[in-house]
């Protein structure tokens, strides 16, 4: 108990000993003499590399992947009902066939017989027609002497009736005349009507003869159908009828396939058809195709311009898998779209382009286009707005542009401004020796003019309207490696 008392006033002096020393330092440091007071240098303004904005007067290049397809596919079809009774060695699939080559020959017994059975059908009217022609003939020469007869009958009833007036010859005499008068009008009336009718009889009979020479040649024309000839030059695709086999009239035989041109079927995005549309050359109405001239002049079918592309020539290019490097070029067009409107599924644009010359003349490669071909349409269009070029480095995050605004008088100084939103169209290689890419975009609506300095870095913490500075021996020409330019990490703060 004793112990623990002396200690109590100690425990409670010590923290109050700590607290006056700290007091008594803190007055002293306060009244010591300040020091010199130390000066910190400025910043130093941020260096930057820039280049000049450049003037773009190359063609877009704008590439879309594609697939080959037929330009037409022909189902060759037998148009007369019998059996197979030759089938051409050709005719197989894969086999290439010329234009009016025959592949399949039908049995043509049956129409033998229908073309001899005609004929002589014909033949028969024919002579039924020279039989009306003899009877019309002789009917008519019969008109004439009925009534050459008529006549004299009739000037001998006339002497009589005079005679009778002179009591020189009997009435019965008289009744005898006037009958044989009226005999011979009987007669007339008769060679009259029956030359009438032998005259409806030719007719009927030449209408029989029209028809039999009509149903000979439909027979002549079915013998003639059972050779089956190509239509087209083209690759037989499939082969659907072997022969013995017996066929119904409209039977597909053969699927070939026209190989004088081919058709590539691609998909565009509407912000690569805006730059077809507004390609330099404008589609005329002489370029217009023939299906679309004669609604000129329709009334209520607008102008058909709206239903037309522009006419622009593409490279159709095709790669092997294992040489991405190594191109086989075909010469198309752009021909019209593949059907109307948006794909829903691909929110994209179906069009076709046509390449007038499939075959390509080369020594190694594909020596043709081929259906089903993955290849890529490469598209050249020089649209009307105003484009330039900046170094790859000058877009910066979010569509992004820092430009340079020079202060009158200060040379090498200049304070930054930006443009945001930059519609950067496409990436392009101006250098094949040194590969540096640049980036194509539209400066129809932003203020960009060709020749503006931009920085070709990125600018972390700038602010609009920040000094900085460059150097105009950093102006180096377009083609520059980007490798070789100076960074602006490599600069000092």
């Amino acid at each position: 108990m004793v112990e623990k008392e002396t200690l109590t006033p100690l425990r409670y002096l010590m923290p109050l000993g700590v607290l006056g020393v700290g007091l008594a330092a803190y007055w002293l440091m306060g009244s010591a003499e300040t020091g010199p007071e130390k000066v910190i240098p400025k910043k130093e303004l941020r260096q930057v590399f820039v280049q000049a904005a450049q003037m773009y007067d190359e063609p877009l290049i704008v590439e879309v992947d594609g697939a080959v397809v037929p330009f037409r596919e022909i189902q060759l079809a037998t148009q007369v009902a019998g059996r197979v009774a030759e089938k051409s060695e050709r005719c197989r699939a894969g086999n290439f066939v010329s234009d009016q080559e025959p592949l399949f020959r039908i049995d043509s017994k049956d129409f033998d017989f229908e073309v001899a059975r005609w004929e002589k059908q014909a033949e028969q009217s024919v002579i039924e027609l020279e039989e009306v022609a003899l009877e019309i003939q002789s009917n008519r020469d019969l008109l004439k002497i009925a009534e050459q007869d008529r006549e004299l009958l009739l000037k001998e009833l006339s002497r009589l009736k005079r005679l009778k007036d002179g009591q020189i010859i009997t009435e019965s005499d008289v009744d005898k005349s006037q009958r044989a008068v009226l005999t011979s009008q009987n007669t007339f009336v008769q060679l009259s009507k029956q030359l009438a009718t032998y005259i409806k009889r030719q007719g009927r009979l030449e209408s029989a003869l029209e028809l039999a020479r009509i149903e000979l040649d439909q027979a002549k024309l079915n013998l003639q159908r059972t050779e089956v000839l190509t239509p087209i030059s083209g690759v037989i695709t499939r082969e659907l009828v072997e022969e013995d086999s017996f066929v119904q009239k409209g039977a597909a035989l053969v699927v070939i396939e026209d190989t004088s041109r081919a058709e590539v079927r691609c998909n565009l995005r509407m912000e690569e058809l805006y730059w077809i549309w507004s390609h330099v050359k404008q589609v005329k109405p002489a370029e217009l195709s023939a299906a679309v001239q004669p609604q000129l002049g329709a009334g209520g079918t607008g102008n058909p311009q709206q239903y037309q592309l522009p006419q622009v020539d593409v490279d159709v290019i095709y790669r092997i898998a294992g040489q991405p490097h190594v191109e086989y070029t075909w010469q198309g067009r752009l021909e019209r779209y593949d059907g109307y409107g948006i794909d829903p599924d691909t929110r994209m644009i179906p069009v076709r382009v046509v390449v007038e010359k499939p075959r390509r003349e080369g020594i190694s490669g594909p020596p043709r286009l081929l259906r089903g071909m993955y290849v890529t349409v490469r598209f050249k269009v020089r649209p009307r707005a105003r484009l330039v070029h900046v170094p790859e480095g000058a877009i910066q995050a979010g569509n992004q542009l820092w430009t340079l605004e020079s202060d009158p008088g200060s040379k090498g100084q200049a304070r930054l401004k930006r443009i945001d939103e930059v519609s950067v169209i496409q990436q392009v290689n101006r250098d094949n020796n040194t590969g540096q890419e640049r980036w194509v975009i539209d400066a129809s609506t932003i203020d960009l003019q060709p020749g503006a300095l931009v920085v070709a870095g990125p600018l972390l913490g700038a602010q609009q309207g920040d000094l900085v500075r460059y150097r105009e021996q950093d102006l180096v020409p377009p083609g520059i490696s980007r490798d070789k330019a100076p960074r602006e990490d490599s600069q000092p703060e």
